[in-house]
């Protein structure tokens, strides 16, 4: 299967293959999209996370396959599929406050 990520340095599209048929025909819903209470998601919501083998073969001007996005955004290769809801993000960043805050006062 083919997938396009959006380079936005270089306007261009890269190209990944992981090496599964083509399943065009018979594509899942997508998941992560969930329900929609909104007008709608940005392009990195609604895209296809990237699978953890494909591989990079090139780029163009042009979407190919399957539009897709990075796993885990601007995260280095290693974390690259390590992703944090924000709700948790923002709980432990008030947890942490709150602890430091308790602390200071003793």
């Amino acid at each position: 299967m083919i997938y396009s990520v959006w380079n936005q340095a270089a306007r261009l599209y890269d190209y990944y293959e992981d090496g599964t048929p083509d399943a065009r025909a018979n594509a899942p819903a997508p998941r992560h999209l969930g329900r929609v209470d909104t007008l709608g998601h940005t392009p990195d919501e609604a895209a296809w996370p990237l699978p953890f083998g494909a591989r990079r073969t090139g780029s163009g001007p042009t979407a190919k396959g399957r539009v897709a996005r990075r796993r885990g955004g601007a995260a280095p290769a290693a974390l690259s599929g390590f992703e944090v809801p924000t709700p948790l993000v923002a709980l432990a960043a008030i947890w942490a406050l709150t602890f430091y805050v308790w602390r200071d006062r003793r």
